[in-house]
């Protein structure tokens, strides 16, 4: 199989083949959807969904209280669309929304569409499943999933591992050694790329390969690649 690479404007063309007992893990939120400011970014997407229905809440407070609320609730790792009800739920008395759930979803996934992403990262991703195996882990909750598929079309990634479907969230440990039994990889055979040092270090002391880096650094994840790979 003839693959190419593109590092720093040069182009490796290597023959090689295909080695399913490795896999490349990629992160959503920071390497392939931007929270960089100047981009239109999570935080902007939360400031205008709430100011949608509450157009007189400070910014800061609003950002507080939705953070707050979903780590207290820890929505992250819910598998049920009812826990994502009483999370609305909470949110609307906390911020004083005037909105119904229903309103709500349509607005976080109309908001949330709009969200900057990298999609030369998207493309470097689907080009690796030619010659290892590919993998989504992020932490998400089920009204992400419609955007992410639209971004990325998750049928070209062999494993797509989400919080709110394993009911687990990095970093808890659960959810690496729940990736570990799916994909029956050892782990020095696994390159995970996460923009947050939190969610590294538990990979790392499992044996992961890791690269920490964003999407704007994408020939910092490629140089990874390559020497996962094992590329000269």
């Amino acid at each position: 199989m003839k693959i190419i690479i593109k590092l720093n404007k040069r182009m490796i063309i290597m023959e090689t083949k295909k080695q399913n007992n490795k896999i490349i893990i990629f992160d959503w939120g920071g390497v392939i959807e931007s929270n960089r400011e100047g981009d239109y970014n999570i935080r902007n997407a939360r400031i205008k969904l709430i100011k949608q229905f509450n157009d007189s809440i400070d910014e800061k407070e609003l950002l507080k209280k939705y953070e707050d609320c979903y780590y207290e609730l820890d929505i992250r790792a819910c598998k049920s669309p009812d826990d994502i009800q009483k999370w609305f739920n909470t949110l609307k008395m906390d911020l004083q929304l005037n909105c119904n759930f229903e309103e709500f979803c349509e607005a976080y996934k109309e908001e949330h569409s709009k969200v900057y992403y990298y999609k030369e990262v998207v493309e470097f991703a689907h080009s690796l499943r030619e010659y290892c195996k590919t993998g989504i882990l992020s932490n998400l909750i089920f009204l992400d999933k419609t955007r992410i598929d639209y971004h990325m079309n998750l049928n070209k990634f062999d494993y797509i591992w989400l919080s709110f479907e394993i009911g687990a969230g990095k970093p808890d440990e659960k959810i690496y050694k729940f990736v570990e039994e799916e994909c029956k990889i050892l782990p020095e055979n696994i390159l995970f790329i996460d923009d947050k040092e939190r969610n590294i270090v538990p990979a790392m002391k499992r044996g992961w390969n890791v690269c920490q880096a964003r999407g704007y650094e994408l020939d910092k994840i490629k140089e990874s690649v390559k020497c996962f790979l094992n590329i000269n």
